[in-house]
């Protein structure tokens, strides 16, 4: 099943940035985004053995929103902050949810020395989290 968000996003809710040169088939809905040096749209990442990037919010629609030509699909990631997103499959209620490698979700805490923590929401139900991010910090 696609990851999908419920209820309607208001567009002031949605945030864009350009896309890093090469990754935009990687973006899929639901996927945590952050903005690298150059404040291009990248996929988040908590591992110190990577280019390590929070969280800034999670990819709309495919990384597009609001978009009517293929060139501006092709150049704009679009990225929600907060709300409900929904797809998932087995969650525990009320965990919380952390950023995890290539702009995916953990319910266990990071630990790992030099690893960015990061939560990035909480499990509303079995199949649907809350986004909403929080700021980041390195585990010791």
């Amino acid at each position: 099943m696609a990851l999908t968000w419920i209820s309607d996003i208001n567009e002031k809710e949605v945030f864009g940035a350009d896309i890093k040169a090469g990754i935009h088939a990687t973006i899929l809905c639901g996927l945590f985004l952050g903005l690298d040096a150059n404040g291009d749209a990248v996929l988040a990442d908590n591992r110190d053995s990577v280019s390590q990037v929070a969280a800034r919010g999670a990819s709309y629609d495919n990384g597009t929103y609001g978009t009517t030509t293929n060139v501006k699909n092709k150049a704009r990631a679009s990225f929600v902050r907060s709300g409900k997103l929904t797809g998932f499959s087995g969650l525990t209620p009320n965990a919380l949810v952390y950023l995890s490698s290539g702009g995916g979700i953990t319910t266990t805490k990071p630990t790992t020395s030099d690893e960015l923590i990061q939560e990035v929401g909480f499990v509303y139900d079995a199949t649907t989290i809350y986004v909403d991010i929080s700021p980041e910090s390195l585990a010791p």
